[in-house]
């Protein structure tokens, strides 16, 4: 089963029994609610604090209600109610359904959870692999463009989740990655370059940089970006480090020659 949710399982228990309180079905925790959609949250349970509550209740919400109609009514239901949601929550459930591929496509579900509106709760992680698995050799471009639309709107999301910079960063090295991979070498060294100027104690990305480049054979970038990788280690006194990045260059400058 893949991972959709940042969501710790003992926080959303917590939320799922607050949420459920004197109701038969997740399906009543919309119902009452004036707009018709919206979750009726209550009051949040112990230990959740009251400004993540609304946020934190409508994703385990929206989650949990896709897999009760899936439970009850099956997930050909399911899917015709929640495959376009608006809620990236909701589309992402029904990829983690048993036999769920027999009526999807992949490709485009992906897509579609990854154009909704941003939830920051969500693990995008596995949905931007397989977005990249699955259609960049047909459509490379495509690709990159739902990458750069997901990418920018993740910059614009002021999140309060404390993992989301991190996450973000390395959704940002995804798309330097991706845009290596497509032959837009000038363009994944400008963001590679961004991101390791955010943080000058920070090696991981020369050496994700160097081991873009190489495996689409650009041993010049690679060997540059193990030698910045190299002189950070040794600023940051890391001298094993600096060794072996230097040990790699050297080794690929060999190769070149």
């Amino acid at each position: 089963m893949i991972r959709i949710s940042w969501v710790h399982p003992q926080v959303a228990e917590r939320v799922r029994a607050a949420l459920l309180r004197g109701r038969s079905s997740w399906s009543e925790a919309f119902a009452a609610a004036l707009a018709g959609d919206d979750v009726m949250t209550g009051e949040p349970p112990t230990g959740v604090a009251a400004e993540a509550w609304p946020r934190l209740a409508e994703h385990v919400a929206r989650a949990e209600r896709v897999r009760e109609v899936i439970a009850r009514e099956g997930l050909p239901r399911a899917h015709e109610r929640f495959s376009c949601s608006r809620h990236a929550v909701e589309r992402a459930v029904l990829m983690e359904a048993p036999d769920v591929h027999a009526i999807i496509d992949e490709a485009a579900s992906v897509r579609g959870v990854l154009a909704c509106e941003i939830d920051e709760l969500l693990a995008y992680g596995h949905f931007l692999s397989r977005l990249v698995e699955l259609d960049c050799g047909s459509d490379p471009a495509g690709t990159v463009a739902a990458f750069e639309r997901f990418v920018a709107a993740a910059r614009a999301l002021h999140a309060s989740d404390a993992s989301w910079p991190e996450r973000l960063r390395v959704a940002e090295d995804g798309l330097a990655s991706l845009y290596v991979r497509v032959g837009r070498g000038d363009d994944a060294e400008l963001l590679f370059q961004r991101r390791f100027d955010e943080d000058a104690t920070d090696v991981t990305v020369a050496i994700s940089a160097a081991r873009a480049f190489l495996e689409q054979g650009d041993v010049a970038r690679a060997v540059s970006w193990l030698l910045r990788g190299r002189e950070r280690a040794t600023q940051a006194g890391r001298a094993d480090l600096a060794t072996r990045l230097g040990d790699k260059a050297s080794a690929l400058r060999a190769r070149m020659s």
